[in-house]
């Protein structure tokens, strides 16, 4: 699991060195988030439960060619400008680690290591013919967030410290409507109304003005 930022150096920041295996990269909070567990209607455990926990905390080879992976120090810098500080941003460096993992874990296992397995042959191909990669650089990432990170990190923050009116934490639904305000926020901001204003004309078209 590979950084896309690893060996590039951004603005004026220390080229990055950060690569795992992929059971080192794992969650720093294991239990702290909610994770539904699925049982049967006895109330047994699935009998792949342990096996679905496992895959939800640990990365997965080859995943950084498939998802937009980059490091914890590398979005604290996108983010804040700045490194991490151990203490300070613990639970900040968790959030991002979590954050990582779900969208590791929205692509199935076997879709990752099927594509890993393409890339590879299609780099030795290359290699062997003389041949330009076909594949785009993984990076280096721009010093921003262009995949909503930070709103990320707000909704898992929510997911640990927000209490439900039937459950001792708040469900997905509840939690997802910070994405509606950030929208709304977003679209009513000098940049949003810039970048997202339209006209509608007829009905049913509508066409951006810039």
């Amino acid at each position: 699991v590979c950084c896309g930022n690893f060996s590039h150096s951004r603005d004026a920041w220390p080229p990055c060195r950060q690569i795992w295996c992929p059971d080192c990269y794992k969650c720093h909070g294991i239990g702290m988030y909610p994770m539904t567990v699925i049982r049967d209607e006895a109330g047994n455990k699935w009998f792949k439960q342990e096996e679905r926990q496992h895959r939800l905390n640990h990365g997965v080879a080859g995943v950084h060619l498939v998802v937009p992976f980059q490091c914890e120090i590398c979005w604290i810098r996108n983010l804040e400008g700045r490194n991490p500080e151990p203490g300070l941003d613990d639970l900040y460096v968790s959030h991002i680690r979590r954050a990582n993992l779900d969208a590791m874990a929205g692509k199935a296992k076997n879709t990752i290591l099927t594509h890993r397995r393409n890339v590879k042959r299609m780099l030795r191909d290359a290699i062997e013919i003389g041949k330009t990669p076909s594949t785009l650089p993984r990076g280096p990432f721009p010093l921003d967030d262009k995949v909503g990170m930070s709103l990320a990190v707000d909704e898992l923050h929510y997911s640990i410290t927000g209490r439900g009116r039937i459950n001792d934490h708040v469900q997905f639904d509840t939690i997802r409507k910070l994405r509606s305000s950030y929208t709304k926020m977003w679209e009513s901001s000098p940049r949003g109304v810039l970048e997202g204003a339209s006209f509608a004309k007829g009905t049913g078209r509508v066409r951006p003005t810039a």
